[in-house]
């Protein structure tokens, strides 16, 4: 395995330093090897693995860093969200006063240096990367159409496959088909559900409809055709009732007239 040239470097009073441990050690260590590139901002699964620990512990350690003053960070917009731009202060952040009027149960000398983190650090508990946008939609909001476009193509889908042929893909001519056949063409979901499962039990339109944009194409003539075969002697059920009502007359006026003959 070939080995990059360079090394990370570690300051000697942060190795001494009794409040760090092992793992801020090896956090330091992995942020240091990728400095001098123009910049420091590994992933925390990137600093992990390097670290050879957790995330978590990643987290942790990086907060205890803070505290010793030898490692801040920013934030900045990035393709996948917000990432941590990290800097390293090799030589800690040192005061050598100590603050005005501090409390009495925590008192220093004043000959004693101690370490803080920046101001505008106070507030933060700790690091977060990749924070992803939150993304607001702005626009006409979703059709009838292009709300049932979806299930429908699933539905033809899947009778076509049902029905022993190799199941189409759902592409965007199909949802568009779909969409435009409610939006455009004022098919309610409904109907073109029930279309859909004539067509795929009709034993000659399933071998014609095997796409979305077809169904669209033939949805007129589909529609007359499951019509008819609710009415296979071509009749509407009013056409239906009158041929029984003259029927029924024709057979009366018979009746009449062999009583008619006989008497």
């Amino acid at each position: 395995m070939s080995r990059s040239k360079g090394f990370a470097p570690i300051p000697n009073w942060l190795i001494q330093d009794s409040e760090a441990g092992v793992y801020e050690i090896a956090v330091y260590a992995a942020l240091s090897s990728h400095s001098g590139h123009g910049g420091i901002w590994p992933s925390q699964s990137t600093i992990a693995k390097h670290a050879r620990c957790s995330e978590r512990q990643v987290r942790n350690s990086l907060i205890k860093l803070r505290e010793l003053g030898v490692v801040t960070w920013t934030k900045r917009p990035s393709a996948r969200g917000v990432q941590n731009v990290y800097l390293l202060h090799s030589e800690g952040r040192i005061v050598e006063s100590i603050p005005e009027e501090p409390p009495a149960h925590h008192a220093v000398p004043t000959s004693t240096p101690f370490r803080t983190p920046p101001a505008h650090h106070a507030v933060e508990e700790e690091p977060i990367e990749e924070e992803p946008f939150k993304k607001i939609v702005v626009g006409k909001p979703p059709t009838i159409g292009s709300a049932n476009s979806g299930s429908l193509c699933i539905l033809l889908a899947d009778l076509i496959e049902k029905n022993g042929s190799k199941r189409p893909t759902i592409t965007e001519k199909w949802r568009d088909a779909c969409r435009l056949l409610i939006d455009s063409d004022n098919r309610t979901p409904d109907d073109v559900d029930k279309i859909i499962r004539w067509s795929q039990q009709d034993e000659f339109w399933r071998g014609n409809i095997e796409s979305m944009p077809t169904l669209r194409r033939q949805y007129d003539r589909l529609r007359l055709a499951s019509e008819r075969a609710k009415y296979p002697i071509g009749r509407n059920p009013a056409t239906a009732v009158q041929s029984g009502q003259s029927l029924v007359s024709r057979l009366e006026s018979q009746h009449q007239m062999i009583e008619g003959s006989t008497s």
